[in-house]
C-alpha cells in the first residue's frame, strides 16, 4: 500500500496543484510584515485601548442593562409619533409627479443648452440640436 501511494504520489507534479483560494498574499508595506498572530493581536489591543483613552471619561458612566436593544421600546409608540399624526401629514404636500418630471426634463434641456454652447464643431452642434429636438 505504501508503495502505491508513492508511486500515485510521483505522478502528479507539485505545479500541476491548484493554488489554495486561502492563500494570502504577503506584501513588505503590510503593516503587520514579519510579525507573529500573537504580536499583531497584541498591537491590535494597544491601538484599540489607545482609541478609547479620549473617550475613557464617556465610558465611566454606568448605563442600565436594556431586555431589548431597540430604541422604541414598544411599537406603539412608532404608530404615536409626531409624523403619524393628522396635523403633519395635512401640512405635507401630495407628490406631484408631473411636476417632477417636467423639472427633469427641464434640466435636461439646460444641460443641452450648456452643452451646445460649449462646442465649437458643426457637426457635434448639428447632434446636440437633434438630441434636443427629440427632448
Amino acid at each position: 500500500m505504501e508503495q502505491i501511494s508513492l508511486t500515485v504520489d510521483t505522478w502528479v507534479s507539485e505545479d500541476e496543484i491548484p493554488v489554495s483560494p486561502t492563500l494570502k498574499i504577503i506584501r513588505r508595506s503590510d503593516p503587520w510584515y514579519g510579525m507573529s498572530e500573537e504580536e499583531i493581536e497584541d498591537a491590535k489591543e494597544f491601538i484599540r485601548c489607545h482609541l478609547l483613552k479620549d473617550h475613557e471619561t464617556i465610558l465611566q458612566i454606568p448605563i442600565q442593562a436594556q431586555e431589548n436593544d431597540f430604541w422604541a421600546p414598544n411599537h406603539q409608540d412608532l404608530l404615536e409619533s409626531a409624523f403619524n399624526t393628522w396635523d403633519y401629514q395635512r401640512t405635507q404636500k401630495p407628490f406631484d409627479k408631473y411636476a417632477w418630471r417636467i423639472k427633469k426634463v427641464l434640466e435636461k434641456i439646460k444641460d443641452l443648452a450648456i452643452l451646445h454652447s460649449s462646442i465649437s464643431q458643426p457637426e457635434r452642434k448639428a447632434n446636440i440640436q437633434r438630441r434636443y429636438e427629440t427632448v
